[in-house]
């Protein structure tokens, strides 16, 4: 029996869109080794394994379209330029489990942990965040597999972490040295990743958890808490001592300043005089009677401004040198022979100053 006239006609159909299903398929084959590079992203093409391009320009591909041959010709790599990776640093850190504390040593085989350079151990947990800077070297050695990168990291962490512990004692990782372990970390992995031509950066290298081992976390705490203790002891009293000594400084510069004008007026008034005191000696060596007479009365003004309630009366005997006072109707005795320099040198003085 001969097929029939619909047969054929479904037969050449069925051929027809097997065809087109091949065209169809050519078609996206042929374009799919077409790529959408996105903004902050670089493209590279390896053709048979080898990345096409003999310079870094023609190497890296930036945002759009790259054209390439499809699989198995060519390989199109694209990598996040500015993206952040963050690698978890937990082969030193300790034990989560409910019971750690209760345990009396460390489980070597469940946890991690690090030697101080006074042979204490302590436990640490970490973070390094990275960037790829230079495409090319990153793709050419971890392009297959990254997380062989974030592997690569995390293993000179954790080396360059042990060596740069032993070169601090437990107090001061414990406290004040952690962020100087951090950058020396960091600065020594970025060496190592340099010298292993990686083409990474590290951004950041930080120390999130620094303890001692479970047993001995509480005794750890209260020497961490005493030394929180003297720092702020030591801040306060170096507040109070900035605050003072801004004071002190004024007090001193005052009590300066106050005896310096002190010395200058007792220096003037002493010379002033002595100035008075040579020039009367002068005058009384040209004329020394009429000095004695201006002395004198000078002195008897001083003397009767002084006594003015008083009653004098002169002494016969020795008058005019010396004389008696009557006061209240009663005798008194006789005063001593005046200094009459020094009755002048006081008149000149209270003279200068009423002139003053």
């Amino acid at each position: 029996m001969k097929p029939s006239r619909a047969f054929y006609e479904t037969f050449d159909d069925l051929m027809n869109l097997v065809k087109v299903l091949i065209v169809l398929i050519f078609i996206a084959y042929t374009f799919s080794g077409v790529s959408l590079i996105k903004p902050g992203e670089v493209g590279m093409v390896l053709r048979f394994g080898r990345l096409v391009g003999s310079n870094p320009a023609e190497q890296l591909h930036r945002a759009g379209w790259l054209f390439a041959f499809p699989y198995p010709f060519d390989e199109v790599i694209r990598i996040s330029e500015k993206g952040i990776r963050e690698v978890k640093i937990l082969e030193l850190s300790g034990s989560d489990k409910p019971n750690a504390k209760e345990q009396q040593s460390i489980d070597a085989t469940t946890e991690g942990y690090c030697i101080s350079g006074d042979s204490n151990i302590f436990q640490v947990k970490a973070i390094a965040k990275f960037q790829i800077s230079e495409p090319v070297k990153a793709i050419f050695h971890f392009h297959n597999d990254f997380l062989t990168l974030d592997k690569l990291l995390h293993d000179i962490a954790v080396q360059k972490l042990s060596q740069i512990a032993a070169g601090f004692d437990i107090d001061g990782i414990l406290t004040e040295s952690k962020e100087k372990i951090a950058v020396l970390a960091r600065n020594q992995i970025q060496q190592q990743l340099d010298s292993l031509e990686t083409g990474i950066t590290l951004i950041s290298f930080e120390l999130t958890e620094v303890t001692p081992p479970a047993p001995l976390k509480e005794d750890f705490e209260e020497v961490n808490t005493a030394f929180i203790q003297s720092k702020k002891f030591v801040a306060e009293a170096n507040g109070r001592k900035e605050e003072l000594l801004p004071k002190a400084s004024a007090s001193k510069d005052r009590i300066l300043n106050e005896a310096y004008s002190y010395s200058q007026n007792i220096t003037a008034d002493a010379q002033s005089k002595a100035t008075s005191f040579t020039k009367l000696a002068e005058a009384y060596k040209s004329n020394p009677e009429q000095i004695r007479r201006d002395l004198l009365e000078k002195a008897r003004k001083k003397v009767f401004a002084a006594i003015s309630s008083l009653v004098l009366i002169p002494d016969a005997q020795n008058c005019p040198s010396y004389i008696t006072t009557v006061l209240d109707n009663s005798r008194g005795s006789s005063l001593p022979q005046l200094d009459m320099e020094q009755l002048y040198s006081e008149e000149q003085q209270q003279e200068q100053e009423q002139g003053k």
